[in-house]
């Protein structure tokens, strides 16, 4: 039957395209994650102090909203799939450049990395959430599973590469894989083709003012804490607990494993719990972990916060993402663009304020306590915005 045969087609294409956007979301992964390791050797590099260094956080972020500010005008004018490739360009483009020249020009990079991201994070969920049959639940827990991925073996693997090779060969190398995703970005996803017309299919009404408002505040607050948490763990780890440059890596990866290991049981989870009180517990599990490595005394006490905190963050991105998803359609690109502006207006913000408080008590520990602020505020902004929609 040639409509059968069709529909087959059809499916095959959609699934090898979510296969290839969760392997090139590996790379999204650890370049989102890259300013862990980055820190410390551009604290090394340049002489820089924890406030200076603190800059290269919203020099991303802020990018990062630009660029997804944009995603909505970019999409509409060249499609998802140049939008995506472009993405990936920018990001191989920042990540090339950031060790050739001085601190200024390294922040100039970081901010040409952020850029690529703001565009290259909606357009891969917007891409993953139709391009393929079930819940968008288990289509964006997988693509941000991915994203896990990177961000578990980026640290580990760039540490060991800076401390053999200093900044440069291990930036030029991912840069180089960066690239040519970039370019396989528009063989893939060929112009007008099925993920577009999957998109319009599944269609829906724009979401509420007041939704989007919550969802853009909840991952504001969100992902600045993952942000923050993330970017000083490796220099906590170091500074604090004694550990040295490997071992610092180390620790960060631990936090990038567990947070992987939790994201990827997400859809078991879903078959026993909600998913906003998997959210609520996720954050607790992180408050306690964060106390762990302000508070604690032991090098096992570092390790043991990074484990609960990786553990509690790791479901609660994709589940609010979804929960959004399922109330607005995959067709309220502008309203989805607010959402991923709040998210990275979170990063640009709340991580600096950590290493503001670092320099100003002489404590990265009571730094990294700026985080638990924002774990309350979320878990209050979870039951405004996951009790009426995904629930």
């Amino acid at each position: 039957m040639p409509g059968a045969s069709s529909w087959g087609q059809a499916r095959g294409a959609l699934h090898s395209q979510l296969t290839w956007l969760c392997a090139a979301f590996v790379l999204t992964g650890v370049v989102n994650t890259l300013l862990g390791p980055f820190l410390p050797e551009a604290i090394r590099k340049w002489q820089l102090s924890e406030a200076i260094a603190g800059l290269f956080f919203p020099s991303q972020f802020a990018a990062g909203m630009a660029g997804t500010l944009c995603f909505a005008w970019i999409t509409a004018r060249i499609g998802l799939n140049w939008c995506l490739s472009i993405s990936l360009f920018f990001m191989a483009a920042g990540v090339a450049t950031a060790a050739a020249g001085s601190a200024r020009g390294a922040l100039a990079s970081v901010a040409c990395w952020g850029f690529g991201l703001g565009l290259n994070i909606p357009a891969a969920n917007s891409l993953a959430a139709r391009s393929a049959p079930g819940g968008p639940e288990v289509r964006v827990t997988a693509l941000n599973f991915a994203w896990g991925v990177g961000a578990a073996l980026g640290p580990a693997i760039l540490t060991r590469g800076f401390a053999e090779w200093s900044l440069g060969g291990p930036l030029i190398a991912l840069a180089g894989v960066l690239l040519a995703a970039s370019l396989a970005a528009v063989r893939l996803f060929p112009p007008g083709g099925l993920t577009d017309e999957a998109g319009r299919a599944e269609g829906g009404e724009a979401p509420p003012l007041r939704i989007t408002l919550l969802a853009a505040a909840l991952l504001f607050f969100y992902v600045g804490t993952e942000s923050a948490f993330s970017g000083w763990l490796a220099l906590a780890a170091g500074r604090e607990y004694d550990f040295g440059i490997i071992a610092s890596g180390l620790v960060l990866s631990v936090f990038w494993a567990a947070f992987i290991a939790v994201r990827g049981l997400v859809p078991v989870l879903l078959r026993y719990l909600r998913a906003s009180l998997c959210v609520q517990g996720g954050m607790m599990m992180f408050m306690a972990g964060a106390l762990l490595v302000i508070a604690g005394q032991r090098q096992a006490h570092v390790v043991c916060g990074a484990v609960l905190a990786g553990c509690g963050l790791g479901p609660v991105f994709p589940l609010v993402l979804s929960a959004f998803y399922r109330a607005s359609g995959t067709s309220a690109t502008g309203h989805i663009s607010a959402v991923f502006a709040g998210s990275a207006l979170g990063g640009a913000c709340i991580p600096p304020l950590v290493g503001f408080f670092a320099s100003a008590t002489g404590s990265i520990r009571l730094g990294i306590a700026v985080v638990l602020a924002a774990s309350v505020i979320v878990l209050f902004l979870r039951g405004r915005l996951m009790d009426r929609t995904s629930d």
